[in-house]
């Protein structure tokens, strides 16, 4: 596996980035993390890379700041991660917690449900930070993939706490979840 992060101020800031088709694969994760929690920002973020990496996974969230390497970023940089996997199978999902009774237990089940087969072994996701309560959320998750292991977190709006947001490569929710499993 291959790993590297991008920080940008804007999307103008990633046409520069050359490598986009000799990394785009069904392999390839790209967790984005966006500075300002701006639903035109985020998705004018998402069109560029849905348009240039039509081929791998999209998953990411808006953030309360971005910790890359020694820098921290609050409101100001977004990041991109890259992870280029070599024989990982990659499935990702998004979801309205509204079609599940806004229940972060029952999203959090729905998403392992959603995710998970017999080799999965782990399962990033993140949820927005406003309507989801994480313990029930993880908890939901759990309850149908005890062994899987989990990593990812709650979508932040740099301390506003009003909208956070959730997305990949298709979709920008404020009240859901997001995950891809490996």
């Amino acid at each position: 596996m291959k790993n590297f992060t991008l920080s940008f101020n804007d999307v103008n800031e990633l046409v520069s980035f050359a490598y986009a088709s000799a990394i785009d694969t069904p392999q390839t994760l790209i967790q984005v993390f966006c500075a300002q929690p701006d639903q035109g920002k985020i998705t004018k973020i998402q069109r560029y890379f849905s348009k240039n990496y039509p081929n791998s996974v999209l998953i990411g969230s808006s953030t309360d700041g971005i910790i890359d390497g020694k820098n921290i970023y609050n409101n100001t940089k977004s990041t991109a991660t890259f992870s280029i996997f070599e024989k990982t199978t990659l499935k990702s999902v998004l979801l309205k917690h509204e079609d599940y009774n806004n229940n972060s237990f029952y999203t959090g089940e729905a998403l392992a449900k959603e995710l998970c087969e017999n080799d999965t072994k782990v399962i990033i996701s993140f949820a927005d930070g406003i309507h989801t309560n994480g313990e029930e959320f993880v908890n939901g998750i759990y309850s149908f993939a005890p062994d899987v292991v989990l990593s990812g977190g709650l979508a932040a709006d740099n301390g506003v706490l009003d909208t956070t947001y959730i997305f990949d490569k298709n979709k920008i929710v404020s009240s859901g979840a997001v995950g891809v499993s490996l």
